[in-house]
């Protein structure tokens, strides 16, 4: 994990390490970290339990924010915002996800939202920000000139005028059958991006392997052991499945399952991206607070569909 390592991408909070696997097929390989029993996420970023928290300037702990989507206010204003991570899949599709997150295996994505410098402590223009990491080959095996180019990052982007909204789920976007794990009645919080951001494949960060087109790389030096020319090896960003920098919809059901995931369904109207089932965790320490209280989760709306939050 070499690029990994001297990029520091994915980093690894909380005392976890790089998952490292010798093996050029495994999926995760360079893209997660191994955490402590006390940490959680791709990045061990996220507590487990309100005794994972640290002391935040002297002061302790509140909560570890886990059984809401919903961003609490001290965590927009005194941390790095509402975290989330989030991977491809659902249990109930089998059909639309499938066909995505085929695209790339065991993908991740860190999703963070935070208020926007140009609109501050306004929680109808949010800023979303997501990077996307995939498994990578060992860079240890040989030959390996043509992993020198093997970043774990694929492609990462932000979005504003971000809000989450409260509504009845409604019908599944999926044009499949039963995709989706809700019914009509079931309550959904959907953050929604309605101004356009920037979405960059890969990274600005991250070099592009020489001959870099859409989907390929071009030749490396290196020959397989019957002579054949190898191209340079990165992640290329399918269309189907990397967003665009316009609107963005996340709809979520309300209610985590009994191991704490949030099921989610992430589609773009007027892209070519294809509807894409997610499965998200979220928390964050969040100290007590000193003067304003925490919002309460707010009601279902009975006269409206849609209700906006904190008005």
């Amino acid at each position: 994990c070499y690029n990994g390592i001297d990029n520091d991408k994915p980093h690894c909070y909380n005392n976890g390490t790089l998952h490292v696997e010798g093996n050029t097929k495994e999926p995760v390989n360079c893209a997660t970290c191994d955490c402590p029993k006390e940490w959680k996420g791709a990045d061990c970023k996220l507590c487990a339990s309100l005794d994972s928290c640290p002391l935040r300037n002297g002061t302790e702990a509140d909560s570890c924010t886990s059984d809401t989507l919903l961003p609490r206010l001290l965590e927009l204003t005194e941390t790095e915002g509402k975290q989330y991570r989030c991977t491809c899949g659902l249990p109930t599709d089998i059909y639309s996800t499938n066909l995505a997150c085929s695209q790339l295996p065991m993908a991740n994505y860190h999703v963070s939202v935070s208020y926007d410098p140009d609109y501050p402590l306004d929680q109808k223009n949010l800023v979303t920000k997501i990077v996307s990491y995939a498994g990578i080959p060992s860079q240890a095996n040989l030959p390996k000139l043509h992993y020198k180019t093997a970043y774990p990052e694929v492609w990462e982007g932000y979005w504003k005028g971000c809000q989450w909204v409260q509504e009845d789920c409604g019908k599944c976007p999926s044009p499949y059958p039963n995709a989706c794990p809700w019914t009509t009645d079931d309550l959904c919080y959907t953050m929604r991006c309605s101004d356009t951001g920037a979405v960059q494949c890969p990274p600005s960060y991250v070099q592009k392997c020489p001959g870099y087109t859409l989907d390929s790389c071009g030749p490396s030096p290196d020959k397989s052991g019957s002579g054949e020319v190898l191209n340079w090896w990165q992640h290329h960003c399918n269309e189907m499945v990397t967003p665009v920098a316009d609107n963005l919809k996340l709809m979520c059901l309300a209610k985590p399952n009994a191991t704490g995931h949030f099921f989610c369904w992430f589609s773009q109207e007027g892209s070519s991206t294809i509807g894409m089932g997610m499965s998200a965790t979220t928390s964050t320490s969040v100290s007590k607070p000193s003067a304003s209280p925490k919002p309460s989760t707010p009601a279902k709306p009975s006269s409206s569909r849609l209700s906006f939050l904190w008005q």
